[in-house]
């Protein structure tokens, strides 16, 4: 099974696990710091966008990365509708955390890979990798798909190429950036089902969801 293929099965069955992270990563890309410091207020599920304004390492809240690492992206409505479960269900803690411990700690990526992602894998007989695959996989469906090479260094917080015409000619399209998120979702869960308009994101319950 190729890389890709296996975070696609990992990405389906996140639906009857415990590793919603797992779908977070798989469509989006996010380096495994970012998606456990991923806040509430920084999904916003009703626009079906994800802010990266910061990361935790070895459970410590930090700056992202580089300057280029605080981005915002859209999400798939699919994506959107598996975090509106998620989040159903979420234990506020102090930091606001999506992915929190039992304790409302931050998550400590290197736990998150031995105790959640190791035993999915396991449970679906694919061999054992890291968060960053999902990146890795990320990355060759965007080139699958042709995304824009301004989308993909965007949605990845990657600075833009040394070209002066990428760099500077070449600008963000909305609508690109939406098409990207919702290819992703297909090639990555194709039997699950189409979700309703986006007026089922705009009726969240509870001030949390947004």
């Amino acid at each position: 099974m190729s890389p890709c293929s296996s975070c696609a099965a990992v990405s389906e069955s996140v639906a009857e696990s415990e590793f919603d992270c797992a779908a977070v990563a798989a469509e989006t890309g996010m380096r495994a710091g970012e998606l456990c410091g991923l806040r509430i207020e920084d999904v916003k599920l009703g626009q079906c966008f994800v802010t990266v304004k910061q990361s935790v390492w070895r459970g410590k809240v930090q700056t992202p990365k580089t300057a280029n690492s605080i981005r915002q992206f859209a999400i798939s409505q699919k994506l959107a509708s598996h975090l509106r479960a998620h989040l159903s269900t979420w234990r506020p803690n102090l930091l606001n955390l999506v992915f929190a411990t039992k304790n409302g700690t931050p998550w400590d990526q290197n736990l998150v890979v031995k105790r959640k992602l190791h035993p999915l894998l396991e449970s679906l007989g694919i061999r054992r990798c890291g968060l960053h695959a999902f990146r890795h996989t990320n990355g060759s469906l965007m080139d699958r798909l042709n995304a824009p090479m301004k989308i993909r260094q965007e949605r990845f917080g990657h600075a833009p190429g040394s070209n002066l015409l990428l760099g500077t000619y070449t600008h963000t399209v909305e609508e690109d950036d939406r098409l990207v998120a919702e290819q992703l979702s297909e090639m990555l869960c194709p039997n699950v089902a189409k979700l309703a308009q986006e007026k089922t994101f705009a009726d969240s319950e509870g001030p949390v969801i947004q």
